[in-house]
């Protein structure tokens, strides 16, 4: 599915070189060079090929989270969770419409917020961002409430346009919203296509919008059965990732292992590349896919449409599926896995591009903060209820 890139940079990898027609010269780990103002960073291999890499325990050192108990440890819903830097742990639960602060031992302290219209209060949590180096900003419906990482709220603001996910602010100055660029006439069926849509920056008042860049955002299929048309995000087809990393904005290119990093005014001021790899959808992996969950919304006509040989496939799979930048400007990706196994395998981009390498996840671990040696996740304890954990990142 991805070609070589011969023409960026000689020597980048065998593979390249020999299709290029140049030999068997040593591969290149790690080059950046400028072309017109944008820094292109390319790995030709995992610097972990070579040294130990990272690790993450299996076990966490700390769950919050009961089956049974006092009010603030039952959670359900949880929308997102941030560690404070004494170590104690904001966690966003989206059944109280509460923003709960527990310690670092993982006592409860405190909760704000509660469901209704007034400030402070929500009529749902929807997304949470974790905004510069002392805020939270909560989206419920077209309002954003600011809150402190005190817990001490701020202020709000609505906002019109149509909210991007993940929620992402620009160094706690700019929300990035969307709005979906429209196709002309009807959705082809039974073909492949992508959507796109136009990214916005709002300032942290909610006004001041300005636009940030047009971008591609998922291949998608329409499907012909006998009650109508059906639609979906193509399970095997890329969908474009975005991360926020200060004031910048980190853009996933799933088609290869690659990502962009733009400006605040819209401006692409780096290309990463990783490694070559091959991206073949081959027979087998289409298999695993027919007999695996689709999506939570399938239908018996899918589940027919997946079954016959004539369901379009992409020539290719994804590189990666989820994307997240740790709050060390590291930038971490999942790898694509067949639907129905949990996705484990992270790879790593140190902040200059270079890539490092992959980290295994504990199974069925939902990331939502990676800091400089820790990871904190959304997981299930022992009765199957909700608790936020914290692992050790060993370096």
């Amino acid at each position: 599915m991805t070609g070589t890139r011969c023409s960026l940079r000689t020597g980048l990898s065998l593979m390249a070189l020999t299709a290029c027609g140049g030999g068997t010269q040593p591969i290149v780990p790690f080059a950046t060079r400028d072309s017109a103002g944008v820094e292109i960073v390319e790995s030709g291999s995992a610097l972990w090929d070579s040294t130990p890499g990272w690790t993450v325990d299996s076990t966490p050192t700390l769950t919050i989270g009961k089956a049974e108990g006092d009010e603030p440890y039952l959670l359900s819903h949880v929308v997102d969770a941030f560690r404070r830097d004494d170590g104690s742990i904001v966690v966003l639960d989206g059944s109280s419409n509460q923003l709960r602060a527990f310690d670092s031992t993982g006592t409860f302290l405190v909760a704000r917020g509660r469901r209704g219209n007034g400030p402070g209060e929500f009529r749902y949590i929807e997304y949470a961002s974790r905004c510069g180096r002392d805020a939270i900003w909560v989206q419920s419906g077209q309002r954003i409430s600011v809150w402190g990482t005190d817990l001490a709220y701020r202020r709000e603001f609505t906002f019109a346009d149509n909210m991007m996910w993940p929620l992402l602010c620009l160094d706690g100055t700019g929300l990035v919203v969307k709005e979906d660029v429209r196709r002309i006439g009807e959705d082809p069926s039974d073909v492949i296509y992508d959507t796109s849509l136009q990214l916005r920056v709002l300032d942290s008042l909610g006004g001041a919008r300005r636009d940030l860049l047009t971008m591609r955002l998922r291949s998608y299929i329409n499907i012909s059965a006998p009650k109508g048309g059906i639609g979906f995000p193509h399970p095997f087809g890329s969908q474009t990732q975005l991360g926020q990393d200060g004031d910048q904005l980190v853009v996933g290119e799933p088609h290869e292992l690659s990502f962009r990093r733009y400006s605040d005014d819209g401006r692409l001021r780096r290309i990463v590349r990783g490694p070559l790899e091959s991206f073949e959808l081959t027979s087998a992996m289409r298999n695993s896919y027919t007999s695996a969950k689709l999506i939570d919304r399938e239908s018996i006509e899918i589940r027919t449409a997946l079954a016959t040989k004539d369901y379009p496939m992409p020539k290719g799979f994804p590189a990666y599926t989820a994307l997240e930048v740790d709050r060390d400007g590291n930038t971490w990706v999942r790898r694509f896995e067949i639907p129905d196994i949990p996705a484990r395998r992270w790879g790593v981009f140190r902040q200059d591009g270079r890539f490092l390498g992959h980290v295994t996840l504990p199974a069925g671990v939902q990331v939502l903060e990676i800091g400089s040696d820790y990871l904190l996740g959304l997981g299930k304890g022992p009765m199957d209820e909700e608790q936020a954990q914290l692992y050790r990142i060993r370096k």
